[in-house]
């Protein structure tokens, strides 16, 4: 079976969340099980300034969609995704993608005005390319950048079946009507209820599900939470139910050849189940890293990577990280995000520095570094599709401390102090009083040595490699390619 697989981002070329990540990961896993799988990723400005060799000197093929503003060029370059035989298939235009952002300008953090133009666009062009050149059994798309994809598929004529993921149901793609025109899309298709219209706009992850051949989302508990609840459904609810038999929930995966303690080339100190000396060594560093001079190793050491968003819960943060001064930790952040939580921690952290810092930039190798240094992590979102911290804090030994939602409450069980089972501790409401209890009960753990160290090895042999979830990707395709 050959396979497309079309993303908006992929590692190491450009990434901005983890559909980067899983873009690199599934594929690689998939072609392990011998699916023949290539990925179609947009040619960005940023990707062309990384300096990568991977892309061949000239175009393999150059055609023109047609727009509403006329015809539009595009060349496709090839290259490969590294330590693999994957071809990767790069798309260039440089009216929507030669700019410096992926989804918003840098330079305010605003997204584009026309990112239904340039997505949309990208999609005609992906359509246009797998009916003309590079011909395949079966479309994978991903979020609502891709979503019109199955919807040009079917007006081609031609019955190619699609399968659209959604990594986050509250990233819909809603534009307002004349995206119609630009696209070429006949205005007698929007109508009240029609597929392409929305409350008078057009939704593209709308279209996306109603035309893709089955969908499926990143974790069971997720999926099951959008059907059923109106606010986690984003509106959306109602049109997944008339696909509800054809939507599944597959947990994403994690790489262990780059997120693994025994040979992260990432961390100074490598660590395994059988010696975690290594752990404490590198928790030193890490807390000399985030400025504690001479720090008490025997405090626990508490972290979060992640956006500073609303959904990752950090208004909850805000409201326990200055009750957790008395409890004798040291709390570190790592990541970016909305101005309004800058501000806030920033001014947290000038009155609490003696055991509160905050790094607010993205860097790659110290957030492997905080997974390895730390002795427990946060992630008490509102909402989380999958989640992929929660996972690489289990290999690394580093309890988590997460609310019971999507694919955390998959991936994380409460431990049982009588027993000595589970990974981690969960809560339920989305309250400071559940969040801090969890915290507090992890905290009571951590005092008694053996059973926190049996409490991390629990988690260090759990096993969430892309392997199984490629192997349910497989079946989907099969099932409904035969369809």
């Amino acid at each position: 079976m050959k396979v497309a697989y079309v993303t908006t981002e992929l590692k190491p070329f450009v990434k901005e969340g983890g559909l980067a990540d899983v873009s690199a990961s599934l594929p690689m896993a998939l072609r392990k099980i011998g699916v023949d799988v290539f990925i179609l990723l947009p040619y960005y400005k940023r990707i062309a300034r990384t300096g990568f060799s991977l892309i061949e000197r000239y175009p393999i093929y150059e055609s023109v969609v047609e727009t509403g503003e006329g015809v539009k060029p595009f060349s496709v370059f090839k290259g490969k995704l590294p330590d693999s035989d994957i071809e990767v298939f790069f798309f260039m235009n440089r009216e929507f993608f030669g700019r410096s952002g992926i989804y918003t300008n840098p330079l305010n953090g605003i997204g584009y005005e026309d990112n239904d133009r340039r997505f949309g666009f990208f999609s005609k062009c992906v359509v246009n390319f797998l009916l003309y050149f590079a011909e395949c059994d079966f479309i994978h798309c991903n979020d609502y950048q891709t979503s019109m994809i199955p919807a040009f598929i079917s007006f081609s004529g031609r019955k190619i079946p699609t399968m659209l993921t959604i990594h986050n149901l509250g990233y819909q793609g809603i534009f307002e009507k004349p995206i119609m025109d630009f696209l070429k899309i006949h205005t007698s298709l929007y109508y009240p209820m029609s597929p392409f219209e929305y409350y008078g706009k057009v939704n593209f992850l709308k279209v996306g599900i109603l035309f893709s051949r089955v969908i499926t989302t990143v974790s069971k508990t997720y999926a099951r939470e959008i059907l059923k609840d109106d606010e986690l459904g984003c509106g959306l609810r109602d049109i997944l139910l008339t696909r509800e038999k054809d939507f599944y929930g597959i947990i994403n995966g994690v790489d262990y050849s780059v997120w693994n303690p025994e040979k992260d080339a990432f961390i100074p100190y490598n660590y395994s189940i059988k010696n975690l000396s290594g752990k404490y060594k590198n928790k030193e560093v890490l807390l000399k890293e985030f400025g504690f001079e001479n720090p008490d190793l025997k405090k626990p050491l508490i972290s979060m990577i992640g956006r500073l968003v609303d959904q990752k819960g950090f208004d909850l943060v805000l409201k326990v990280l200055p009750l957790l001064r008395e409890r004798g930790v040291y709390f570190i952040i790592l990541g970016t995000g909305l101005k309004k939580y800058h501000r806030e921690f920033k001014d947290l952290e000038r009155e609490f520095r003696d055991f509160f810092k905050i790094r607010l930039i993205f860097d790659e190798k110290l957030a492997h570094l905080i997974e390895a240094g730390s002795d427990m992590f946060l992630m008490p979102s509102l909402y989380e599709p999958c989640g992929l911290n929660q996972m690489y804090s289990l290999r690394y030994g580093t309890v988590p401390i997460v609310r019971n939602t999507g694919g955390l409450a998959d991936t994380v069980e409460e431990f049982n102090i009588e027993t000595g089972m589970g990974t981690g501790f969960l809560f339920d409401r989305y309250t400071t009083q559940d969040f801090l209890s969890s915290i507090e009960r992890a905290l009571f753990v951590y005092g008694k040595k053996k059973m926190w160290k049996k409490l991390m090895v629990n988690g260090m042999l759990k096993d969430f490699s892309w392997e199984n979830s490629a192997k349910k990707y497989l079946e989907l395709y099969l099932k409904y390619g035969n369809k």
